[in-house]
């Protein structure tokens, strides 16, 4: 009995110190980039619907999500997640230019945010303004702040 107790224990531990345990570069790259595919996802649905490819029935809601996704480019891209900690897409100029990339990163977060104001107002006319300027801060931070492909 007092083995089990001794190894209940022991896996205890070890369970609660994966659980706590810091993340790696690769880890935050790879959150990193799920994030990043996320909005990338919501873009694609939200072109289908401002061209027309399907009815504007979830433009709120995808307009939403992408704000609220966006909102989180600053988190994602803590110090010890840059081209030295793995396989990246991102450019080292994010952290020696942190400056550059916050206002980058801020233009976005507004350009999510009219274009949310936009969908929640229904004009199909504004909507396609508003997602072709976040479309544009998108395109303005890869071109600065990513790798081509």
């Amino acid at each position: 009995m007092k083995r089990v107790l001794i190894l209940a224990l022991a896996m205890c531990t070890l369970c609660t110190t994966t659980l706590w345990a810091e993340p790696t570069g690769k880890d935050l790259i790879d959150y990193r980039k799920t994030v990043m595919s996320a909005i990338g996802a919501h873009a694609g649905a939200i072109a289908a619907m401002v061209r027309n490819k399907v009815d504007y029935d979830h433009m709120r809601a995808q307009a939403a999500a992408m704000a609220e996704t966006v909102s989180t480019i600053n988190d994602i891209f803590p110090a010890g997640s840059g081209p030295a900690a793995g396989e990246t897409e991102a450019l080292a100029v994010i952290w020696t230019d942190a400056a550059g990339f916050a206002k980058a990163v801020a233009d976005s977060q507004a350009a999510a945010e009219s274009f949310a104001d936009a969908a929640d107002a229904g004009d199909p006319a504004a909507i396609g303004k508003a997602f072709g300027a976040l479309a544009g801060t998108c395109k303005g931070c890869h071109d600065n702040y990513r790798l081509a492909n």
